[in-house]
């Protein structure tokens, strides 16, 4: 009975461990109780500049996050947003330099989207789906140079 205690530990533990590289990841972006949304209901997410990819955790998705990516202003690049299994936005706009234009929803077929940056920055919009859903994951890239 005690080996058998220390098998189901050991299993406990290694599961503990193995999700916890998640959030030790420093290019991996959450939302979370700490960051709050705007009055027009918008959460801010910056990737942090040594990150050239990585994943987002959008828990209970609702309004919109803004992703914003800053380098260098001679920084040739693009901030491109992919589709995993499961991703699900109501709408993505570039918003790169205050204009707001609608672009193509990424899927797994479709490869992605890409924005080039202005002057070293790029962002995109995202609305949450109109349907509640626990949980929406997509990823981000940076791509040098940009297509």
């Amino acid at each position: 009975m005690y080996y058998l205690v220390l098998v189901q530990l050991g299993l406990m533990v290694f599961g503990i461990v193995n999700s916890q590289g998640i959030y030790d990841n420093p290019c991996t972006l959450f939302d979370s109780p700490s960051r709050y949304f705007d009055k027009d209901g918008v959460m801010y997410l910056t990737v942090p500049v040594n990150c050239v990819s990585g994943d987002v955790y959008w828990n209970y998705p609702q309004g919109s996050i803004v992703l914003n990516a800053t380098r260098s202003s001679t920084d040739v690049y693009a901030l491109c947003i992919d589709a995993t299994q499961g991703t699900e936005f109501a709408g993505l706009w570039e918003i790169t330099g205050g204009v707001e234009e609608a672009l193509e929803i990424p899927t797994e077929e479709n490869g992605g989207v890409c924005i080039k940056n202005i002057r070293g920055e790029a962002a995109v919009k995202i609305t949450a789906p109109s349907l509640r859903r626990y949980l929406t994951i997509f990823k981000y890239r940076i791509q040098y140079p940009a297509p």
